[in-house]
């Protein structure tokens, strides 16, 4: 079961990765075309760009980070509950145990 959650939120990361990689190339290209504008003002689609770039690359991190905070969570998650369900799996043996032990004990009287 943790392996299914835990599969689908590394795609998440994954396909965010791929798409941080995606914005860097635009914007090392984006930049290269600013650079012929260094001492004149740029054309407002350039402006654009490079903000809706900046902000694709903002979403793709925001999503990449919580992708990888969901992982931690389901791994506590996951843990806790086992560890809860070993807790009681031996309380339930000793119980057995000791329900054992009085039924030899009462049959021994």
């Amino acid at each position: 079961m943790r392996g299914g959650y835990l599969k689908s939120q590394q795609n998440l990361v994954d396909l965010a990765d791929k798409e941080i990689a995606r914005c860097e190339r635009e914007r090392q290209w984006l930049e290269n075309e600013a650079e012929f504008f260094e001492n004149k003002k740029k054309p407002e689609s350039l402006k654009r760009d490079m903000d809706a770039n900046e902000e694709a690359l903002y979403r793709a991190e925001t999503a990449e980070s919580t992708a990888l905070k969901k992982m931690v969570s389901i791994n506590e998650e996951f843990d806790a509950k086992r560890k809860r369900y070993l807790e009681l799996t031996e309380v339930i043996a000793k119980a057995a145990e000791a329900r054992a032990r009085h039924k030899v004990d009462e049959a021994a009287k």
